[in-house]
């Protein structure tokens, strides 16, 4: 109960702020900006723990850029949706 609570405080909070911030950028580029961020940050990490060499060939396994393509599109989903639901501004 205290979850459900908490939980809508801070996405009626974070959430308006945000879409509006985001949804002056194109789909295009925060599709890709996601990719490339969720790459970064799974290089580092296997890099932090496997070291250089395994880290590249197991960043670039499909099944991490399946995960980088997913997570882009989920973003460009959540972009989608603030669009939508944000007010129009009128001039």
């Amino acid at each position: 109960m205290n979850d459900d609570i908490v939980r809508g405080l801070i996405s009626g909070l974070i959430g308006p702020p945000l879409f509006e911030w985001a949804k002056k950028y194109s789909y295009l580029l925060v599709f890709i900006a996601t990719i490339v961020i969720v790459q970064a940050c799974l290089i580092l990490s296997l890099v932090d723990a496997l070291g250089w060499r395994t880290a590249v060939q197991k960043a670039w396994a499909p099944v991490a850029i399946a995960v980088s393509i997913g997570c882009g599109a989920l973003a460009v989903i959540c972009v989608f949706v603030g669009r939508i639901t944000s007010p129009k501004e009128r001039p």
